[in-house]
């Protein structure tokens, strides 16, 4: 709670607000968790009347790190994700592939309802059952960092400006 104090005099001062995620909920291996980015930020913002500004998804500084890092455009991406609001949203913004999971963050009907915009390509049906055993993951080393990025703040410049379009969503 002291972290939660003292962060509002801090906004206040004129320190941005970030957030990694404005999501509602998250999923867990006990199922649906509650997005405390969301809560922490909606607790500064109603105090400071400060709006956050999301790095995260559906934000696209992460995906066009990503592109940096893999050397193509962000249109040759595709990204998978459980959440439409988030990883559809950031696909379909990037004119990437948008491949939806069902996690149970969602009903497996949930993407069909939403706008032919912001729909997924594809959908795969149970994945978290198919990925009991996923492969360990290797943290970044500071030489792999996104340079797109830094310690005081996101990008100030987009990297991506005039490059070359990737091919269309399949």
């Amino acid at each position: 709670m002291d972290d939660l104090e003292a962060s509002c005099p801090a906004v206040l001062g004129g320190a941005t607000l970030y957030s990694c995620s404005q999501s509602v909920f998250f999923a867990t291996a006990d199922g649906r968790a509650l997005g405390t980015s969301r809560a922490f930020c909606a607790m500064i913002s109603s105090i400071t009347g400060v709006t956050e500004q999301v790095v995260g998804k559906p934000s696209l500084i992460g995906l066009r790190c990503a592109a940096q890092r893999l050397h193509v455009a962000p249109q040759e991406l595709a990204v998978v994700g459980d959440d439409p609001e988030l990883e559809m949203a950031t696909a379909r913004d990037a004119d990437a592939l948008a491949i939806a999971v069902t996690t149970g963050i969602h009903p497996a009907d949930h993407s069909m309802a939403l706008p032919q915009e912001r729909r997924p390509h594809l959908t795969i049906a149970e994945a978290a059952s198919s990925c009991a055993h996923p492969a360990p993951v290797t943290p970044p080393t500071s030489s792999s960092v996104c340079t797109g990025a830094s310690a005081s703040g996101p990008p100030s410049a987009d990297p991506y400006a005039g490059a070359e379009p990737g091919p269309a969503p399949r």
